[in-house]
C-alpha cells in the first residue's frame, strides 16, 4: 500500500501574557521558479498567551519540487514579521 506524501507547516505565536492572537500558516511550493501558496490555514483567539496553527498538505505527484511554510501573525492587531521556513523537497 502506498503512503501519501505530505508536507507540514506549523506556525506559533507566544506572548508573555494574554492577547488577541491571529496566526496564518501557508504551505507553499515552487512550480516555476517562485513560491506560491497551495494551502493556507488560519486561527484567531482572544485572551490567550499562545496560538499554534498546523497545516498539512499533500505533495501529490510533485516529486522533486521544493516546498516551504510561510507564517504570518498578529498580536493585538499589530502585524509581526513574516517567517519563512527552510525549503524541503518531497520525494
Amino acid at each position: 500500500m502506498a503512503t501519501a506524501k505530505t508536507v507540514r507547516g506549523t506556525g506559533t505565536v507566544t506572548c508573555s501574557g494574554a492577547a488577541a492572537l491571529r496566526v496564518e500558516t501557508c504551505v507553499q511550493w515552487n512550480p516555476s521558479g517562485s513560491f506560491a501558496d497551495i494551502q493556507c490555514m488560519e486561527s484567531t483567539q482572544s485572551g490567550m498567551a499562545s496560538l499554534t496553527v498546523d497545516n498539512l498538505a499533500s505533495c501529490g505527484i510533485s516529486s522533486g519540487r521544493k516546498f516551504r511554510a510561510r507564517v504570518n501573525a498578529t498580536v493585538n492587531g499589530t502585524a509581526q514579521p513574516e517567517v519563512l521556513s527552510s525549503e524541503a523537497t518531497c520525494f
